[in-house]
This record gives C-alpha cells, structure tokens and sequence, in this order.
C-alpha cells in the first residue's frame, strides 16, 4: 500500500498542476464589425492569455475559409504578475457574399492545443439595391450655349496676326536658309530601364494621407506599360485578376508570382475598398514589382 501511494501522489500533482495551467489559458477572437461589403477590409484580434513561463506556439493562417489576409501585426506581448497576454490584429477581407463563421485559432501552451472560445461571425453583402429609387433613363445630349463665342472675333484677329507673322519669317528665311544641323539620333531605351527609372521616382515619394490611390495606381501603370513593351501584351484594358493569368504564362516562378499576385490584389483595395496601407507595405510591393521585372527581363529577349 505504501509503494502505490508514492506513485498516487505524483499523478495527483500533476493533475492538479494541468489543470491550474489549463484554467488560466483563454484564448479569444473577436472583430470591429460584423457586417461588411465585398472587398472591405475588417480588423480580426486575436488574444491569448497564459500563464507565466509557458512556452506558446502561435498560429501561422496565410487564409481563412472565404477570407483572405491582407497584412498582420507583428505579436504584442505584455507580462505581468497575473500572467502573459499576447495580441495580433489580422486585415482580412472576403469577395464571397453570404455569412460565414471563421473556424476557432489554435495556439498551443506547453504542448497543449487550446482554440478560441468564441465564434466570429461576418455576413459579406453587396451594395443594398433600394426599389424605390427612380428609374433613371439614359438621357440625349444637351446642346449648350458656349459663353466664348464672344471671343470668336478677338480669336480670329489674333489667328490673322499670328499667320501674317508666320508669313514673313518664311519669307525671311528662303532668303537667309539657315545652316543645316545635324541632329543626334534619339535615345532609344529598353523597357526594363524605363520600368527601373520609373520605380526608382516612385521610391522617392512617401504617399501621404489620401495619396495611396495615386501611388498605386502609378506603381500598377509601371507594369502594365512593361509587360506591353517587353511581351506585347495589351494590358490596358485588363484587371489585375486578367493580368495575372497572362503573367502566369511567362512562368514567372510560382513564389513570385503569388507575391505580385498579393501585391495587385493590395492595389485594389487601395483603389477601391479605401484600404490605407502601411508605409511598410508600400515599399514592399514596390519591391515585389522591381523584383518581377527583373526576372521576366532576364529569362526572356525584348520584342522592342
């Protein structure tokens, strides 16, 4: 009896231990909106609470079902007598419409899996279409009074001067020609050193607040003038989703291609979702596109 309970004893402390350590794990998720349109973003925290010295193994979701991450938060940890609390904001956005629960995150303590104890729901929607608005038909153009037509006869008195001048300098010069002079060919350049000289401006501006679209829409310009010069590719007329299956057959290497990829989609919600990216993830899909560039021009010959 005595060498059975020396090891009861033992096993009871270590439950008693778990079980400690399991109550003070708690791990949350929540978001600051619950409804939103597609292509908006939504901010995702997650939290977890654990005790002190226990080592946490934190969850790495590149997607979700029906969301895509846009960017994340590096991991704020703050310590203190009661324990260690750890935070992460998520941007993630959804092109699927329809309510949708994301799964619970799973962040292991000490070799132990724990999820979120809460379930995150987010209903995508289009733009509400409200019946009773006015049918509005497309209407015939108005001819409209130009105001300028007082000017017409200042406009054709300087028009009379300005060819009567033109008149006698061409008279001047058949008698007195001029010396022909050679003019320099023009400098032609490639479409990579074009692509190059535009990214290296556009590093040199920081966008301000309410110039993001700008700057977006100029570094997504970049490419698509390259790709037409290089590839002879009409990219005007495409969206980022099209240009990306074209780019996908110039086997571009599948890890770049998924970044630039990442980096269009960013463009987007920049243009059109009202996304305000970080200074950081400028820099970063500028280089993503630089990067691109680099490898498409030294693995293919120029059709200009």
């Amino acid at each position: 009896m005595k060498a059975g309970s020396k090891h009861i004893i033992p096993v009871l402390f270590f439950c008693i231990v778990a079980s400690s350590v399991q109550g003070q794990v708690t791990i949350r998720a929540s978001v600051d909106r619950d409804r939103i349109l597609i292509g908006e973003p939504v901010e995702l925290t997650v939290e977890a609470f654990t005790p002190l010295g226990s080592p946490v193994g934190w969850f790495d979701e590149d997607s979700i079902p029906h969301f895509e991450v846009v960017s994340r938060s590096p991991l704020d940890t703050v310590e203190s007598i009661d324990g260690k609390k750890i935070v992460q904001q998520l941007v993630i956005t959804s092109f699927d419409s329809g309510r949708w629960q994301i799964p619970p995150f799973q962040v292991n303590v000490a070799g132990q899996p724990y999820y979120s104890d809460t379930s995150v729901n987010i209903s995508v929607n289009y733009v509400a279409y409200n019946p009773a608005d006015d049918y509005r038909d497309i209407k015939q153009i108005i001819e409209v009074a130009s105001p300028s037509l007082k000017y017409v006869p200042w406009i054709l008195a300087i028009a009379s001067l300005v060819f009567f001048a033109a008149f006698l300098w061409l008279l001047h010069t058949r008698k007195h020609p001029a010396r022909k002079q050679r003019t320099p060919p023009p400098v032609i350049t490639s479409p990579y050193e074009d692509a190059m000289q535009a990214l290296e401006e556009l590093s040199q501006r920081q966008p301000s607040e309410g110039e993001e679209k700008v700057y977006y829409t100029d570094l997504n310009d970049v490419l698509r003038i390259y790709l037409n010069r290089k590839f002879n590719i009409s990219t005007i007329e495409k969206t980022n989703e099209q240009l990306i299956l074209k780019i996908k057959d110039l086997n571009l290497p599948k890890d770049n291609l998924f970044k630039l990829a990442q980096s269009l989609k960013m463009g987007d919600f920049v243009k059109f979702a009202r996304y305000r990216p970080e200074v950081t993830d400028n820099k970063i899909n500028l280089e993503v596109v630089r990067v691109s560039i680099e490898i498409l021009d030294n693995n293919y010959i120029s059709v200009v």
